[in-house]
């Protein structure tokens, strides 16, 4: 919140994709930020890792700089297509949201928000979202 004006300002966030499939980067990373401009958020950080998902989050190069702009309150949300590209598993992937949440820093899988912006992988269904997450609208384009 702006204490002058008595505005909230827009959200902060970091888009953040581990492509270890055969995505292409940069069609994955302007997807992610069609989906941040949809909701009116501020794109602060924009990066990807290209390892396998099996790699530890702390094991890849870029995850650490995500990590540090959360702790830092620079963000207040990431932004992922896939919710795996953070941990295989359901339990690792509930971890990562407790981090977040403890941090107030949501994640939002946009697989999960807008199944139709992007494609599953892996014949997977999205996870459900968390009921603290406000509504979202599917549009071809992406999340309005």
């Amino acid at each position: 919140m702006d204490a002058a004006s008595g505005r909230l300002g827009r959200v902060r966030v970091a888009l953040y994709a581990c492509i270890d499939d055969g995505r292409e980067p940069l069609e994955v990373m302007a997807a992610l930020r069609r989906c941040a401009e949809a909701r009116d958020w501020v794109v602060a950080l924009a990066v990807y890792d290209s390892v396998s998902l099996a790699v530890a989050r702390s094991d890849r190069k870029l995850w650490p700089v995500v990590e540090n702009m959360v702790v830092a309150g620079t963000v207040g949300g990431l932004l992922v297509q896939f919710a795996d590209e953070l941990a295989p598993t359901a339990e690792g992937r509930e971890e990562v949201r407790g981090w977040l949440a403890q941090r107030q820093a949501f994640l939002l899988s946009t697989e999960a928000a807008c199944p139709t912006a992007s494609a599953t992988r892996d014949g997977r269904r999205p996870e459900a979202l968390p009921a603290a997450l406000p509504n979202f609208r599917c549009t071809r384009g992406g999340l309005t």
